[in-house]
């Protein structure tokens, strides 16, 4: 009955033993999801920052497109302008040159 004393006292060492294992691992899993978790909560702040980034860097270069449109609309003006006063400038040079020939009896 002793020698059965003894393996039981064994039994509950090892038992106590592998509890203390198994305590340690749950504690070491514990930290890590802890860990885990602030990560995931860094990640998530980081994601909706990047959003808003995303969101504002769509909408300046939305307007910047717009803005792009209407200074190629104003620059096509501008040139059908100059091409227009260019034709009037060649025009009067034209008459110039012809009043010119009648004063001077070239004609």
């Amino acid at each position: 009955m002793c020698m059965c004393l003894v393996g039981i006292s064994r039994k509950i060492t090892e038992y106590e033993e592998e509890l203390n294992v198994l305590a340690s691992n749950l504690k070491s899993v514990e930290v890590n999801l802890e860990q885990a978790n602030e990560k995931e909560s860094e990640y998530e702040t980081n994601i909706r920052d990047l959003d808003e980034r995303l969101e504002e860097a769509l909408k300046r270069a939305e307007f910047a497109e717009r803005t792009i449109n209407k200074l190629e609309q104003q620059l096509d003006n501008v040139e059908e302008d100059l091409f227009n006063e260019r034709a009037k400038f060649r025009n009067i040079m034209a008459e110039l040159d012809q009043i010119l020939a009648e004063i001077t009896g070239q004609s």
